[in-house]
């Protein structure tokens, strides 16, 4: 969608008036553009060049967050999975018989502490994810939130159903849509890793071991902490944040209109 943005961004203004103009005209330029149409051009095509570039790093770093955090719930959901059908299996590798041999019982505890390592594995995932994006997803909500502040203060301004105004509708759809999708998946990670001890909860408990139980309830401590991006340690990408960020641009809104 950033890309269609700056497409319009780019070709409107050339498209709709007959002068010469360029897609960012409010910049300073060491030369006239007017005066010569190479100039013009080769101008032209540098500021379309950087909108679409800085458009695609913006697309490829929040499609990047988006499938790293995909891939955690994906690894908790299979983890969910085998923790499920571990009972089962151990009572079919038993014969269907409950009271289990001692070679057994090391399968089963050595399956465990591999799910164990399999676990802290994906919170080291997660760890890794905020230390590569902590800093750049605070800067990102911080700026899209004065963005869809001022984008509905000049949508406050502007008259309906004008190209002026369908553009700023787009625009500000854009903000609130990007936002959305880094919270909507946010929150998916926060729920699935919060769900692991509750399917750790439900499972057969009496089936286990003592020392398979000691392991369960470490898994269970650990899940007890959520599994979350967070922007530069004060912001959690989750729905509570979504909503925070829409009174926040409220706010900002009402700020520019009394001031």
């Amino acid at each position: 969608m950033n890309i269609i943005i700056e497409s319009v961004i780019a070709f409107t203004p050339t498209l709709i008036t007959s002068k010469l103009s360029l897609p960012v005209e409010k910049i300073w330029i060491p030369y006239s553009v007017l005066d010569n149409i190479y100039l013009y051009l080769l101008t032209f095509l540098y500021q379309i060049f950087n909108s679409y570039a800085r458009s695609i790093l913006i697309c490829s770093i929040d499609l990047y967050l988006i499938i790293m955090m995909r891939q955690i719930c994906a690894q908790l959901q299979i983890f969910k999975h085998r923790l499920n059908n571990l009972p089962q299996l151990l009572i079919e590798n038993n014969n269907n018989n409950n009271s289990f041999t001692i070679e057994n019982k090391k399968n089963e505890l050595k399956i465990l502490k591999d799910w164990i390592n399999h676990h802290k594995h994906v919170y080291t995932m997660g760890k890794k994810l905020n230390e590569l994006f902590s800093i750049m997803t605070f800067a990102q909500f911080f700026l899209s939130t004065l963005a869809l502040g001022v984008i509905i203060y000049q949508l406050a301004k502007v008259k309906l159903f004008t190209s002026k105004f369908f553009f700023m509708l787009f625009r500000l759809n854009n903000y609130l849509l990007e936002i959305y999708l880094l919270c909507w998946f946010g929150e998916l990670m926060i729920s699935e890793s919060v769900d692991v001890a509750q399917k750790i909860y439900e499972i057969n408990w009496p089936l286990f071991s003592t020392n398979s139980k000691k392991c369960l309830i470490i898994i269970m401590s650990r899940a007890r902490i959520p599994i979350q991006l967070t922007a530069a340690s004060i912001i959690s990408l989750s729905f509570d944040t979504f909503f925070k960020i829409i009174k926040i641009s409220y706010t900002a809104f009402n700020f520019l209109r009394n001031s």
